[in-house]
């Protein structure tokens, strides 16, 4: 209908993009651009093809609520979060599904950052309409490889009780005299170093010159993502700081 004396446009049909001169000498049979559409014949146009479901498994997933691109060192799968919050992996076209890898019932959807083949998720709730992430949860990594996802940072070194981690002056060896602090990190499979520990038990002790440092009871962690000890140092720390640590232990 005729708004302000302009009589309305009818458009049926559509001639291509319009690229030549100014904008607002676009013709009306003409778009100055467009997304989500194709071309039918050489004048006829519609919505592009939307997504068919297909999964070519006999248990295919359901209620499914995201799909994300998830790539891998070697292929471009998916990560696919379900109603009721399950995670599955998803590889080969929907042949081969992993999971769920990952199950927080109060989850509705999640933030996937993929990275060197491993994939970090966040997960999100639905909270009076407004999205966020879940009170007391951590961002997970899953490995690719069809374990379940864990939590990314993992826990500090810790001693049984009764042991002692500790440093002594060995024998011949190549170290600067003077106090240093030692404590262990754990590194574990993603590359995650963890907070220095056993917890309140750093190893402290006074170097010889050119001596080697022998330890004990080095702390071994339970978990099978744990691939390495680390034992870490200071540099010489001046005596005036070196007393007052002396006080606090």
């Amino acid at each position: 209908m005729p708004l302000r004396d302009h009589s309305p446009i009818v458009m049926d049909q559509l001639n291509g993009l319009y690229l030549l001169g100014d904008p607002d000498e676009c013709p009306a049979d003409h778009f100055q651009d467009g997304e989500n559409f194709q071309f039918i014949g050489s004048r006829g146009i519609s919505t592009r093809d939307g997504i068919a479901p297909h999964q070519e498994v006999s248990s295919p997933l359901a209620n499914i609520v995201r799909l994300y691109n998830y790539i891998t060192q070697d292929a471009n799968t998916l990560l696919v979060l379900t109603e009721g919050g399950d995670v599955y992996h998803v590889l080969e076209n929907g042949l081969t599904v992993f999971g769920p890898i990952l199950s927080i019932p109060e989850m509705t959807d999640m933030g996937v950052q993929p990275y060197n083949g491993r994939a970090y998720i966040t997960p999100f709730g639905t909270f009076n309409g407004i999205e966020k992430g879940l009170e007391d949860e951590v961002v997970y990594v899953y490995m690719g490889e069809g374990e379940p996802a864990r939590p990314a940072a993992g826990l500090p070194p810790s001693n049984a009780p009764g042991d002692a981690f500790d440093a002594n002056n060995g024998g011949v060896g190549n170290t600067d005299p003077g106090f240093h602090i030692f404590a262990v990190v754990y590194e574990t499979d993603s590359g995650f170093l963890t907070a220095l520990g056993p917890s309140g038990a750093f190893a402290t002790l006074t170097t010889l010159a050119n001596n080697e440092v022998d330890f004990t009871d080095i702390p071994v962690s339970p978990d099978d993502s744990v691939v390495a000890r680390r034992i870490v140092a200071t540099k010489i720390i001046t005596r005036r700081l070196s007393v007052l640590l002396h006080s606090y232990r």
